[in-house]
């Protein structure tokens, strides 16, 4: 082999090594940033299946005090930006008559509570990869602790989360669900907790920079599958807006995807975006 093969070859293995070695640092130079906000007109709420009165009226009635006492604003401002549970304090759920009659359970003794763990800061697990955090987490376990139950978290995905409770797989679902009409009809709600709008969100300085959703025609857009997000998305393709759907089992797969290129926009909750934002 002459010199200039000789220099050559060692050019091309020293591009080669320095785009391996340091595209992980350019990636974590990247920082997210909000393209558009849409209005808090979302409620995030309990669900429950449809007819157990007597377990929504109990925690409709935990919810009440936990806005009375300040408990919600203060987990709200723990895990969120800033107060975010006043806005939902004048809305209702499922009309119950009287009392509701007996709590039914799973388990007597449990408050099981169906949640997606892999949607911060509502719910995440720890750094031990084992115990769930999160705001969700812990109103599920102020919840139980008032109605004189142990909490008990089943993870489970968000795209058949409210098959589960319907099935009994647990009581609840306490899992930043939003309050659709749809799952309004099909099941029943304690009043809200959280207000909540939908999120564009991009990288800094990025070409690809949308105002709205409207504005995203020809790009990716990542989404968690099943949430309000999705629908949302879904709507825009039915009249008409041409984008290439990415749908997600776990929003923070989306985000490190964002972060790597693979994606342009991701659409979620404002709740949860605001984590992720400048990071």
């Amino acid at each position: 082999m002459n010199t200039k093969k000789i220099l050559l070859t060692a050019l091309i293995i020293l591009i080669a090594a320095t785009m391996v070695f340091a595209s992980p640092q350019q990636d974590a130079a990247k920082k997210y940033v909000l393209l558009w906000q849409g209005e808090p007109d979302e409620l995030f709420g309990i669900g429950l299946k449809k007819g157990n009165d007597g377990l929504t009226q109990a925690l409709n009635k935990a919810l009440g005090e936990f806005f009375e006492d300040g408990t919600l604003v203060k987990l709200s401002e723990k895990y969120l930006e800033g107060d975010k549970a006043s806005m939902a304090k004048g809305f209702s759920g499922t009309a119950i008559s009287g009392d509701g009659g007996a709590i039914q359970l799973v388990k007597p003794g449990e408050l099981s509570i169906g949640m997606e763990i892999s949607y911060p800061p509502f719910e995440y697990m720890a750094d031990d990869g084992k115990t769930p955090m999160g705001f969700d987490v812990d109103l599920g376990k102020m919840l139980a602790e008032k109605l004189g139950l142990k909490p008990v978290y089943v993870n489970t995905g968000f795209d058949g989360i409210f098959a589960g409770v319907d099935k009994g797989d647990y009581d609840c679902v306490i899992s930043a669900a939003t309050m659709t009409e749809a799952r309004l009809a099909t099941g029943n709600w304690t009043r809200p907790y959280i207000a909540n709008a939908l999120s564009l969100v991009g990288i800094e300085g990025s070409k690809t920079a949308p105002k709205s959703p409207e504005e995203c025609a020809g790009l990716q857009v990542a989404y968690q599958a099943e949430t309000t997000a999705d629908y949302y998305m879904q709507d825009l393709a039915d009249k008409g807006l041409s984008f290439t759907p990415r749908e997600y089992d776990s929003i923070m797969s989306a985000f490190d995807d964002l972060k790597l290129g693979r994606v342009d926009v991701v659409i979620v909750d404002s709740t949860v975006a605001d984590s992720y934002l400048g990071k």
